[in-house]
């Protein structure tokens, strides 16, 4: 006859000595990779060094080999979690900084963000991301599929809250065409103008169909032009500056 008891047994100690196993495995790897990176090696690991993200790899570097006397500005033009925690000093909050720090500074043009809604409609999610980094918006560049007659095509913003009629900003009937397959608006729209607090704001192409529209880009002018700082470190598209 089966003693089932003792094949119960069997299996919870078979089970527990698994756990206990992988419990070790685990711990012995972390063990590992604790000893095989130095702090600073696990932090360029997690968080970047200047890469495309956080990059609290180079405020690090820039924390050991600088006395900073007051706390940098820092400006990451990548939608992160906030990364001053990385040098910030509490005993220097008030003083105020003429230095300046960028993370993934992209140039002189900043391509912003839109949600398309469709190729003709797009909401601007993340207007208030951009206030400290968007001088004015210069223009809205539209690819087209093939070469297409655009006369007629005309641009709308305007803001809506929910529930209510939209508010028109401002209406451009008038575009340049780039080449045979691009046209393009001239905004110079100062970006402060377009934000209503917790109110979206949307773009609209008027007399032109989804289907003849590749790609839209919305191009703004960067207020941080490396011209007015003077450059004291840089790595790639990341620079510790300080305004002339």
């Amino acid at each position: 006859m089966i003693n089932f008891n003792n094949k119960k047994n069997q299996y919870i100690i078979t089970f527990t000595i698994i756990f206990v196993i992988s419990i070790y495995i685990k711990l012995y790897q972390n063990i590992i990779s604790i000893v095989e990176y130095k702090f600073d090696e696990r932090i360029n690991k997690v968080y970047g060094y200047c890469s495309g993200g956080e990059n609290i790899g180079y405020l690090n570097n820039l924390k050991k080999k600088y006395n900073f006397h007051n706390n940098p500005n820092v400006i990451n033009y990548l939608h992160v979690p906030n990364v001053t925690w990385a040098i910030f000093n509490p005993k220097k909050i008030n003083k105020k900084s003429k230095d300046y720090i960028f993370l993934n500074y992209p140039g002189e043009k900043i391509l912003i963000k839109l949600n398309e809604i469709n190729k003709t409609f797009y909401k601007f999610n993340e207007l208030y991301f951009y206030l400290d980094k968007v001088d004015k918006i210069e223009s809205l560049q539209i690819t087209l599929l093939n070469k297409e007659k655009t006369d007629q095509v005309n641009l709308e913003i305007y803001s809506k809250e929910q529930f209510k009629e939209k508010n028109l900003l401002y209406n451009f009937k008038i575009h340049n065409q780039i080449s045979e397959d691009k046209i393009e608006f001239l905004l110079n729209i100062d970006l402060k103008n377009l934000y209503r607090k917790q109110v979206p704001v949307y773009f609209k192409l008027k007399n032109i169909e989804n289907n003849k529209i590749k790609k839209l880009s919305l191009i703004g002018n960067n207020k941080f032009l490396l011209k007015n700082f003077k450059i004291i470190n840089q790595y790639k598209n990341c620079y510790y500056t300080k305004k002339i």
